[in-house]
């Protein structure tokens, strides 16, 4: 049997300005019980732990530290090694857009980044691997769809997250060959899977109803929802980072970003880097979205 979970990071309230991407991401599995045999919340060793990204980090060292620890110990399953590169072996490889987007603009890859951004050093836990295979798991599949706010801009977010699932279902199916599969998804807002899967048609996606499940508050009761969410996560985050340390080269006095429009540091970053854009011809619908 195999499932599939699917659910985004920096998706942001209805009208809130948001500075970065969006970031859908899924994990897949094959198992051989009827159940899928791992809970959440869900932590080995003291340092990899799945549960709701957003009990998980609170923007504290330790959280940084332990979201990067759970995202880098379950990718270096996949590759069979340790993850050292974010730019050649996690965006290139996992991306299922392939590029970030297919509009000229700023896109903050000027400089590769080397992991782990956090913690003090980076190994593969064969350790995981192995509790896995005790359970009868098999990590086989992590993919995502990274959308930057200029390809948001003017654009409903929540039919282009409907649009970036049924993207990474396609993948999914293609990628296992087998009708043996469920696939269990975050809600999106509070719209129905009617409306959700009509999002679908007319684009062009048919999938078997019966096999997919929207889930309300997914990441705090599904295993797979969770990990996708943390995974997620790591990426934007990231990328927030990528932005961060690319404005501060100019101006060592603008505040750090969380990404989030919720206190007086955003506005006052937003307000700083306005000049760098217009000096540097970087649009801000690249940046900022929904400025």
């Amino acid at each position: 049997m195999y499932i599939l979970g699917i659910d985004e990071n920096g998706l942001g309230l209805t009208n809130q300005t948001m500075l970065g991407p969006l970031v859908v991401s899924s994990v897949g599995f094959e198992f051989q019980e009827e159940k899928f045999p791992l809970d959440i919340p869900f932590e080995f060793k003291n340092r990899i732990k799945v549960c709701d990204s957003k009990e998980l980090f609170k923007r504290t060292k330790k959280s940084y530290r332990l979201l990067e620890d759970t995202a880098l110990n379950f990718l270096s399953i996949l590759k069979d090694s340790a993850i050292d590169n974010f730019d050649l072996r996690v965006f290139k490889e996992f991306n299922i857009e392939k590029t970030l987007c297919d509009l000229e603009g700023f896109c903050f890859f000027q400089k590769p980044f080397n992991l782990p951004l956090w913690k003090e050093r980076n190994y593969f836990d064969t350790e995981l691997k192995d509790f896995l295979n005790q359970k009868g798991i098999r990590f086989i599949y992590f993919k995502f769809v990274l959308l930057c706010p200029k390809l948001l801009y003017n654009k409903d977010k929540y039919k282009e997250e409907a649009i970036a699932f049924a993207k990474i279902i396609l993948d999914w199916q293609r990628s296992i060959d087998s009708d043996e599969y469920k696939v269990l998804c975050g809600n999106i807002k509070n719209y129905s899977k009617d409306t959700v899967e009509n999002w679908w048609k007319e684009k062009g996606f048919l999938f078997d109803s019966e096999r997919i499940e929207f889930i309300t508050r997914g990441d705090k009761k599904e295993f797979v929802i969770g990990l996708a969410s943390i995974l997620g996560k790591y990426i934007r985050e990231i990328f927030i980072e990528k932005i961060n340390r690319y404005f501060s080269f100019y101006d060592k006095d603008i505040p750090y970003c969380s990404g989030y429009g919720h206190n007086k540091k955003f506005y006052i970053f937003i307000n700083k880097v306005k000049s760098i854009c217009k000096k540097n011809n970087i649009d801000l619908r690249c940046l900022l979205r929904d400025y």
